[in-house]
């Protein structure tokens, strides 16, 4: 256990603030943490997970956006479905090939 990525997470009203301690070291107690990848608060409100995602959501369509030459909104848009179309295709070619791969053993 990594002692220095612990802390301390009180969650509802009545927060009391007791000291936990892991050998010597004393954890430090915060009003949010991020677990399996999910950002949990104090008032368990995923107003700040949601506000996370929508975040890097932005900056990656952003740089994604700056790729581009041309500006012109339809031919992005045909640009999208086309990558959303294949991304859909590979799951399901995968999806098919997994399920006949378990039919043949």
């Amino acid at each position: 256990m990594s002692v220095s990525t612990c802390s301390i997470l009180s969650i509802g009203r009545g927060l009391v603030k007791t000291d936990y301690y892991i050998g010597d070291t004393d954890l430090p107690h915060v009003s949010k943490c991020r677990d399996l990848g999910v950002m949990i608060t104090q008032d368990l409100s995923p107003a700040v997970h949601i506000n996370e995602i929508t975040a890097k959501a932005h900056q990656r369509a952003n740089c994604i956006l700056q790729c581009f030459v041309s500006k012109d909104i339809s031919l992005l848009l045909l640009l999208l479905l086309l990558l959303l179309l294949s991304v859909h295709l590979y799951s399901a070619l995968s999806l098919v090939l997994c399920a006949t791969s378990r039919l043949v053993d």
